[in-house]
């Protein structure tokens, strides 16, 4: 059985985050179900290979060259046979081909999904690489870092990388680059990452050439950008010379020049697109990574913060002044998870036993056993039960952890209303989500401190989202007559909450809220793009709806943690399902208002920005995408982080279908804010 940390996607819906997920929501319910997995012909006939008749008196080459047009056509069954062969003759790259075909989806006759069985994948991968097989190697690498079937490792990553690029694959190279720039199990370093993305430049990489270009642009380094597009085009790519017209036309550093630019794309429209291109999401290189880029020159008239900031708080304070205990039947809506073994984060079943001791453990009868004004002391998970351990319905659905409900930040208040039975969490109620925190992330509240905290009216709250213990969309009281002091929560000698005086950088922080404008939104965004993808708040990075929520935040603007109940949150939602995908994009166009209108589609939300080439484009946090209707697994597209598209993601690739289902296609609502900003600010 695999482990389960990073494996391959899975979800049904594609596009999920654990705010997406209602916490009244069973899985037949939700947009995670839990389906029958088909089973490959070949899997029930283990001497499958042995049984087929292959062709006598072949070669080494003749096989490898059979093997390749049968994956080629996606004839996986026979290139099995073939790439076994090979193997048997011990050749490295029937090993390499054996690996590749265990780690990847198929389906059976009607559609239906055949996972990849990891395990395998990886066997043969280590026989290819210890035979020396480049390839191998390099794919090892990408096991590490993606976890499939391993525990995510990125020194043995690193490994692999280095000696699939020592062997010949200047993949490995290029894939170290992307560890780097995307920070893939270890903090980012772009020096690292350019280094090796020139090594792999170097030695022919396009992708690389591609990488370092749009690096260079998004930087603001046009003369580099232009020259690593050039070398890349005189390398046979298509996408090279269509991001050459783009400088041109849109003069990313350079003159404007409609001329030059129609030439380049002229050039890019008679390059046959090469092999290595086709699992690369066009929008990711062509679209400037900076929603500073998008900001509109003429914004709207700026809405007076003090009324924003004023609910803003009754919504923040509410734990202590107004909140009720919520019924039991909704805090302990995962029960129903503890009466079904699932999988755990190695890809072992849960224990049943494990499960009636966490169900025990949480005490229900006895909710709710204390009443307590309290406040998060650390930035800390909410889950769903009080226990550490991960629920994964199936061995395919990382990263959906079903018990992982949000990321809470500290000085968050709370009323604290159970515990369970062994005292290591505590069941709260915030403003926007419930659930258990282990004991140590919160604390109990006297009175005489609220009405400390309630007496003083300066906020700050964060410029970027970088700052050690202090992220986007967090506020933080004012230590009054002093720029450098802000007011943080420790636990006193009786284990109470305590206000004790926090030093800052006064340039890191502004006040609370923030005058919402396009360019502040912008700024806002650009501190958060790039950023890991965390599923309901796993390992402190965001999901969909987080990003969204902690966007607003700094301007005042209090969003549910739940995407469907961010786009009814303003009561001016606009239906969309019905309109077609044209009429659609047209209406988006037309009438929302950049950088303050949310997208809504089932599992995921985003945020309109504009317009780039007459596209509507969106800022969103995204793991993956599938744009088919029915082999979704075959037509899956990671992206794993905070990125700025259009509405048309991955639409490069849908000639083969006869049903695309983009972005666009799936779109059911969205919900103008500004008007609701401007609405409660007078």
């Amino acid at each position: 059985m695999p482990n389960l940390k990073f494996l391959a996607t899975i979800f049904v819906a594609v596009l999920l985050c654990a705010g997406c997920f209602a916490p009244t929501q069973s899985p037949k319910n939700s947009i995670i179900q839990q389906a029958q997995e088909p089973t490959p012909s070949f899997a029930n006939t283990p001497n499958y290979l042995e049984q087929q008749t292959l062709k006598p008196n072949l070669s080494i080459s003749d096989y490898w060259q059979l093997a390749q047009k049968a994956y080629a056509r996606k004839d996986y069954q026979q290139a099995k046979t073939y790439y076994q062969q090979l193997a048997n003759l011990g050749d490295s790259r029937g090993y390499y081909g054996l690996g590749v075909l265990w780690s990847i989806y198929a389906y059976d006759d009607k559609d239906g999904d055949i996972p990849p069985n990891y395990p395998k994948a990886l066997d043969y991968l280590q026989k290819a690489a210890h035979l020396g097989n480049a390839q191998a190697h390099t794919k090892l690498g990408d096991f590490y870092t993606e976890a499939k079937g391993v525990f995510q490792n990125p020194q043995k990553a690193t490994t692999h990388y280095l000696e699939g690029a020592k062997l010949g694959d200047v993949q490995g190279y290029y894939k170290l680059g992307i560890l780097y720039r995307d920070g893939k199990g270890i903090p980012p370093n772009l020096p690292k990452a350019i280094a090796y993305f020139r090594k792999a430049e170097d030695k022919g990489s396009v992708l690389a050439g591609l990488a370092l270009g749009v690096l260079f642009r998004d930087r603001k380094e046009p003369l580099k950008a232009l020259d690593h597009f050039k070398r890349t085009a005189n390398r046979g790519s298509a996408l090279a010379y269509t991001l050459l017209g783009d400088m041109y036309v849109n003069g990313y550093g350079v003159a404007k020049n409609l001329k030059r630019a129609q030439a380049y794309y002229t050039q890019a429209k008679h390059t046959p697109k090469s092999p290595i291109e086709d699992g690369v999401l066009f929008d990711l290189l062509r679209l400037p990574q900076k929603a500073s880029y998008y900001s509109p020159p003429n914004a709207p008239p700026i809405p007076s913060p003090s009324k924003l900031k004023s609910a803003y708080l009754k919504r923040w304070y509410a734990p202590w002044k107004t909140m009720k205990v919520i019924k039991r039947k909704e805090v302990f809506w995962m029960r129903y998870s503890l009466l079904t073994p699932a999988y755990q984060e190695d890809g072992t079943p849960h224990d049943l036993k494990v499960l009636r001791h966490i169900e025990a453990d949480m005490d229900m009868p006895h909710y709710p056993s204390v009443h307590l004004k309290g406040v998060i002391l650390a930035n800390t998970s909410v889950r769903a039960v009080p226990t550490d351990l991960a629920y994964y319905p199936t061995p395919q659905d990382y990263p959906s952890d079903l018990w992982q409900n949000s990321l809470i930040f500290a000085g968050t208040p709370v009323l604290i209303t159970h515990y369970n039975k062994a005292k290591t969490y505590a069941l709260i109620q915030s403003s926007f989500v419930v659930g258990w925190v282990r004991i140590q992330d919160v604390a109990p509240i006297k009175p005489k401190t609220i009405k400390n905290i309630l007496s003083l009216s300066n906020y700050l709250t964060p410029l970027n989202d970088n700052i050690p213990n202090a992220r986007m969309g967090q506020i933080f009281l004012k230590v009054p007559r002093t720029p450098n002091q802000i007011y943080t929560f420790i636990k006193d000698t009786k284990g109470f909450a305590q206000l004790i005086q926090t030093p800052i950088n006064p340039q890191n922080f502004t006040p609370f809220p923030r005058p919402f404008t396009p360019k502040t939104m912008a700024a806002v965004i650009d501190t958060l793009l790039g950023q890991r993808y965390g599923w309901g708040g796993m390992n402190h990075h965001r999901d969909c709806s987080a990003f969204t929520r902690d966007s607003f935040a700094s301007f005042g603007v209090f969003l549910p943690r739940n995407s469907h109940a961010q786009v009814r949150y303003a009561h001016n939602a606009i239906d969309l399902h019905k309109m077609s995908a044209t009429k659609k994009e047209a209406y988006i166009i037309k009438h929302a208002t950049p950088f303050a209108t949310i997208l809504w589609l089932k599992g995921h939300i985003m945020l309109y920005l504009g317009t780039y080439h007459n596209q509507a484009i969106v800022a969103h946090n995204i793991w993956s995408i599938s744009i088919s209707k029915t082999r979704k697994q075959e037509h899956l597209y990671h992206v794993e982080r905070a990125v700025i598209t259009t509405l048309r993601l991955g639409e490069e690739h849908k000639s083969s279908l006869s049903q695309p289902n983009l972005l666009i296609n799936r779109i059911d609502a969205m919900s103008d804010l500004y008007t609701y900003i401007v609405k409660s600010s007078h």
